[in-house]
């Protein structure tokens, strides 16, 4: 049983460096960031406009959460809020179109030095909303290929045998990746199977 349990490791550990695990939350704040840019764009002046003349439209149901004002106002204290407002920037100098006047007064702000990207607020260090999505997905992808390779997804207190979340647990404390913990990984596996 204990090969099982080393070689279930080893395979579980390869995979989840094979997904990338230690940029997974570097990744998703990238995405967070660009995805905000671009519901940004999508409150500017005319935008619907130019998606009439698009040969594909998409249409939105709802406005945009995200909008110009609310970068604006959020980029004093919220990172991803300021790098958002680059973003929407360079792609707007990109494309050659029209910048609003309230982005091109910041973005003069910002290039003369006169604003810097605000400090993490200390309940975010290791923490923003929705940063550890993909982390959160591959651990519990692990955990579930190994329930369909007949591990148990916990360990209870009365058996020996190791579980998929003791399992999940030691790869990423080997990749040195958190959750380090059977408990932790449960929690997150937990989580997402109920959402499912």
């Amino acid at each position: 049983m204990e090969k099982d349990f080393s070689n279930a490791v080893s395979e579980t550990e390869r995979w989840l460096k094979s997904k990338d695990i230690r940029s997974a939350i570097k990744n998703t704040r990238s995405l967070q960031v660009f995805s905000m840019a671009n519901e940004a764009k999508r409150s500017l002046p005319g935008y619907d406009k130019k998606m009439k003349d698009m040969p594909i439209r998409v249409t939105f149901k709802e406005p945009p959460y995200w909008t110009l004002s609310k970068l604006l106002k959020e980029s004093s204290w919220f990172p991803p809020a300021f790098n958002a407002l680059r973003q929407l920037a360079a792609g707007l100098m990109e494309a050659d179109e029209e910048m609003p006047q309230e982005l091109a007064q910041w973005l003069v702000g910002f290039l003369k030095g006169n604003l810097e990207p605000p400090a993490t607020p200390r309940n975010m260090r290791k923490k923003l909303p929705g940063d550890r999505f993909w982390r959160d997905f591959y651990v519990w992808s692990a955990v579930e290929n190994l329930i369909e390779n007949g591990f148990n997804p916990t360990s209870d207190q009365y058996s020996r045998s190791q579980s998929a979340c003791d399992i999940v647990a030691v790869a990423m404390k080997k990749l040195g990746v958190s959750p380090m913990s059977a408990d932790e990984v449960h929690k997150i596996w937990k989580r997402l199977s109920d959402t499912e």
